[in-house]
C-alpha cells in the first residue's frame, strides 16, 4: 500500500502553493503553520461532461473515484459510480458532503457550478448537521481543513475542437 501510495504522489502532486498559483479558498485558512497539497490530472474531456462527476463527490453519492479497495479495507460504506445521476448535481453552499459513514466530511462554502467546488471543515466551527463532526487527530486541541475541485483550460491542446480540462485539487490544513 506504501509504495502503491508513492507512485501516486509522483503521479498527480504538483509543486505550486497558493502564492505562485492562487485558487478559490485559498484565503479560508490563514492561521500559521499551514500546509497545502495540490494534486492536479489532465482529462482529455469538455468541462460539461467532467463536472457532473466532481459535483457528486461524497460517501452518500457517488463515492470518491478512488482507493476502492483501500475503502473496503478500512469498512468504509462508499460504492463509487462513474455515470452522472442526476439527483445528486444539487449542490449548492452550505450542504454537508461525508467522507465516510462516521460523519466526518467537509462543508461546501464556495462554488461556482462548472468550473469549482471548496469544502471546508474546522473543528472550531463545528457543523450543524446531524451527524456531522469535523475531525480532529489525536493529540490536537483543533484541525481545519479544505478540499476544492477546479476545471480549468489547458492552453493549446483540442479535443473535439474544444478545449480539454484540467483538474485540480488542492488540499490545506
Amino acid at each position: 500500500m506504501i509504495a502503491y501510495l508513492n507512485q501516486y504522489q509522483k503521479r498527480y502532486v504538483v509543486d505550486t502553493t497558493p502564492e505562485e498559483t492562487p485558487l478559490p479558498g485559498d484565503d479560508l485558512l490563514t492561521d500559521e503553520g499551514r500546509n497545502y497539497v495540490t494534486m492536479s490530472i489532465d482529462i482529455d474531456a469538455p468541462p460539461e461532461r467532467v463536472w457532473p462527476l466532481i459535483n457528486q463527490i461524497g460517501q452518500n453519492k457517488a463515492g470518491f473515484y478512488s482507493f476502492a479497495t483501500f475503502e473496503r479495507m478500512v469498512h468504509f460504506l462508499i460504492t463509487n459510480t462513474y455515470v452522472p445521476v442526476e439527483e445528486w448535481q444539487d449542490t449548492k453552499v452550505g450542504d454537508w458532503t461525508p467522507y465516510g459513514q462516521q460523519g466526518i466530511g467537509h462543508e461546501v462554502v464556495l462554488l461556482e457550478p462548472g468550473k469549482y467546488f471548496v469544502g471546508l471543515s474546522d473543528s472550531r466551527r463545528p457543523p450543524t448537521m446531524d451527524g456531522a463532526y469535523a475531525w480532529t487527530p489525536a493529540g490536537t486541541e483543533e484541525f481545519a481543513w479544505t478540499w476544492g475541485f477546479f476545471l480549468e483550460e489547458i492552453p493549446g491542446r483540442e479535443l473535439d475542437g474544444r478545449e480539454p480540462r484540467k483538474c485540480t485539487a488542492r488540499t490545506g490544513k
